[in-house]
């Protein structure tokens, strides 16, 4: 009987534990998302605290549920969007339409008239836009070089862009300030499509290592020995390249191999920003 009492006693006693531990977690839990601002991005990650960062900046919001969504794709008229509120340039529509498919009223009409104007858009050679399209890796750093005159042709190290194709001058600035860290290291991926979370991280690094701060004029260093963070992997939520926009030619040649972009598909068939 005794010891059946005392086998009782343990248990109550680890199940006390382990309730107690639950608190503990779904306490830390709570107060991390609510310093992000998100709960399903924990402001220990760095997609968490990058989205709380570009969040307290009125770069982005969440949605109507509260979620960041990371994971999910960005299109083209919400990259125009961030970039121009992370740019803090006055807005330019003058009202004028510069694409056929733009819809005059919708939510991203200034904005997207707006980075025309500024020359970090173009758009397709049939007058489009084409603003719920997705965006993959060159296309958003072309986007990000131009809407900050940022320098280009920054020596890389990438195995997979080609010296002789057109994006190989954007690619730099991602290897220089490491703005895609989820990456596999050597690789960039041109043609991936990027998600919120990408994005989110990609500016919010930008963001502290080179543009100046508002209250100082003067750029912070962005050190990534500092942080520990842990990164998801979202990989498989970027999405393939579409097959009739893209036709690439896998080379191997050991460790020096790398993507060849088929010669026939130039920069005008590929983008337009």
């Amino acid at each position: 009987m005794k010891k059946h009492t005392k086998i009782a006693a343990a248990l109550l006693v680890i199940i006390a534990m382990i309730a107690a531990l639950a608190g503990i977690f779904l306490q830390k839990s709570l107060l991390s998302a609510q310093l992000s601002g998100f709960p399903d991005s924990p402001i220990y990650t760095l997609e968490g605290k990058a989205a709380a960062a570009l969040r307290d900046e009125g770069i982005i919001v969440g949605f109507p549920d509260g979620e960041l969504k990371g994971y999910e794709p960005i299109n083209r008229a919400q990259v125009a969007k961030m970039l121009l509120l992370l740019k803090k340039d006055p807005m330019e529509d003058d009202g004028t339409r510069t694409f056929t498919d733009v819809i005059p009223g919708a939510w991203y009409e200034s904005f997207v008239n707006t980075a025309s104007r500024l020359g970090i858009v173009d758009g397709y050679s049939d007058q489009t836009f084409r603003p719920e399209n997705t965006i993959n890796t060159v296309e958003f750093l072309k986007m990000l070089s131009k809407a900050f005159n940022a320098q280009t042709g920054i020596p890389h190290e990438y195995k997979d862009v080609s010296p002789t194709a057109w994006y190989n001058q954007y690619a730099g600035i991602a290897f220089q300030y490491n703005l895609l860290p989820s990456r596999r290291q050597g690789f960039l991926s041109p043609e991936a499509r990027l998600t919120r979370g990408e994005v989110i991280i990609a500016l919010y690094i930008y963001d502290q290592a080179v543009l100046p701060d508002e209250n100082t004029g003067s750029s912070e260093e962005l050190f990534f020995d500092e942080f520990d963070f842990e990164e998801e992997d979202h990989s498989a939520a970027e999405g393939e390249p579409d097959e009739a926009e893209f036709e690439w030619e896998s080379g191997e040649q050991n460790d020096e191999s790398f993507l060849e972009f088929d010669e026939q598909n130039s920069e005008d068939d590929w983008m337009f920003e």
